[in-house]
């Protein structure tokens, strides 16, 4: 699944609402404008869906994957692991829901 694939069903799980793609970056609804949403690269965005989707307090389906393979594809970030961990399992909830 491509990272447009993830955000864009990541989006969905949280009911992120009015969200569009403005070139590489998803945009969304905030207040009377737009902001970039980019979970995958930013620490805040990645928290406040983990939050929103209850991902901590939950077995959600994005834990089955194992943290080596998170880690192989970001090398020695953890940060970038972590978050794409959320991303995936707030895709995951979303394609459950479907």
């Amino acid at each position: 699944m491509s990272d447009r694939e993830l955000l864009e069903r990541a989006a969905k799980a949280c009911v992120l609402d009015g969200w569009y793609w403005n070139g590489d970056d998803m945009m969304y609804v905030k207040g009377h404008s737009y902001e970039k949403w980019r979970p995958l690269e930013d620490d805040g965005d990645a928290f406040r869906l983990a939050v929103k989707l209850n991902i901590f307090n939950t077995r959600s389906p994005g834990y089955e994957w194992p943290v080596a393979e998170l880690f192989g594809l970001h090398g020695d970030d953890p940060y970038a692991a972590t978050r794409r961990a959320i991303v995936r399992a707030a895709a995951a909830l979303a394609k459950d829901a479907t």
